[in-house]
């Protein structure tokens, strides 16, 4: 879903040809930075209190006036973020609502929009099958089709856009745990270190 999220949300043209922070998206295990940027804008040190510190970086680089540009390189490297499924439900549970400011109605309208558009048309494609009224399938076979197209621009499983509905609601699920974790301030523990 990162990649799918990524491009279904994020402007390329204004993400790589202008500063505004709010386009910006970024990948911590391959930064790619000259020197005078990373110093201009202070480097990690400029951002250890970040819990998302990969964005709130590359952020810095665009206001010191630095280009920053978001890149498919998945032609030439692999990346495993996380060891086991712990690791990844704490690890985007960490990023995902401070990743929209921690704004309750972004959180709404996500919640909306990914069950609207992305979990019901798993059941209408299955009352749609049993009717055979094929109109009430298309809405499902538009979102494997969405996500099918990322998974191959971005060298994924291709038989994974099939559970879509399921990647969604699994999207929402850590959305409701970090707001979760906001809420209660439990703050948000990774790598043996904890962020509020």
């Amino acid at each position: 879903m990162q990649h799918f999220v990524i491009a279904l949300h994020l402007p390329l043209l204004p993400a790589n040809y202008t500063s505004r922070p709010i386009f910006t998206a970024a990948h911590g295990a391959f930064i790619f930075v000259e020197r005078q940027a990373y110093e201009q804008a202070g480097g990690h040190a400029s951002v250890k209190d970040a819990i998302v510190d990969d964005v709130a970086l590359t952020r810095l680089f665009k206001a010191n006036g630095f280009r920053s540009l978001l890149l498919n390189i998945t032609e030439h490297v692999t990346c495993y973020m996380y060891e086991s499924n712990r690791d990844v439900w704490r690890g985007f549970g960490k990023n995902i609502f401070p990743g929209i400011g921690r704004s309750f109605l972004l959180a709404v309208l996500l919640t909306l929009f990914y069950t609207v558009f992305f979990i019901v048309p798993l059941p209408l494609f299955i009352y749609g099958a049993a009717a055979a009224s094929w109109l009430f399938c298309l809405p499902y076979l538009l979102i494997v089709f969405m996500k099918l197209y990322t998974d191959i621009v971005f060298r994924q499983k291709k038989w994974l856009c099939l559970f879509m509905p399921f990647s969604a609601a699994a999207l929402l699920a850590v959305l409701f745990y970090s707001i979760y974790l906001t809420v209660r301030q439990k703050g948000y523990t990774w790598k043996g270190r904890t962020y509020q």
